[in-house]
């Protein structure tokens, strides 16, 4: 099974459902544990007041790299929220 996202009549994120639930995930850092995350593994971010929330498409190559970290599982939702926001420059 795939799950397609449509927005604004492109698509923009076209996964397989397994790999798209065991590969993403969402980080929430400090901005100096997030400028350690090779940019190729994040999709979009969100900078809060005292924090990162970071959506990575290789959670487990984020964890190899900083084994520190906290990578919660993702849902549709948050993916669909993180796909569709402004992409925010690195």
């Amino acid at each position: 099974d795939y799950i397609i996202f449509l927005h604004k009549g492109n698509i923009i994120l076209k996964e397989n459902k397994d790999i798209l639930f065991s590969d993403y995930g969402l980080v929430k850092s400090t901005e100096e544990e997030f400028k350690k995350i090779k940019p190729e593994y994040v999709v979009n971010f969100r900078k809060n007041t005292f924090s990162y929330e970071i959506l990575v498409n290789n959670k487990h190559q984020v964890l190899l790299d900083q084994p520190e970290l906290t990578i919660e599982n993702i849902t549709i939702e948050k993916i669909m929220l993180f796909m569709t926001r402004k992409k925010w420059q690195i």
